[in-house]
């Protein structure tokens, strides 16, 4: 993943692979605390908003100013319903 400016608010995109499959996931719904954000080896928690379907597969996030404050950000996603 490219380098993302500090403490400024980015979208990123991505593809979601569904489960026990090698396709891309059209389908996945992902709600608010399946989508976690943790800064700097802090805890998880919550991100501020939830992935968004693009097509094909590829999902966007918005990532928030203050998600960005931290030189190591690691989010994790899942899906309960897949």
């Amino acid at each position: 993943m490219p380098d993302r400016k500090y403490n400024t608010a980015t979208t990123i995109y991505f593809p979601i692979i569904a489960a026990d499959d090698t396709a891309f996931a059209e389908d996945a719904t992902i709600v608010a605390d399946e989508a976690q954000i943790s800064i700097d080896g802090g805890a998880f928690a919550d991100t501020t908003n939830t992935p968004t379907h693009v097509g094909f597969g590829i999902y966007s996030l918005d990532l928030t100013a203050a998600e960005l404050l931290g030189k190591n950000i690691i989010i994790v996603l899942f899906d309960r319903t897949t």
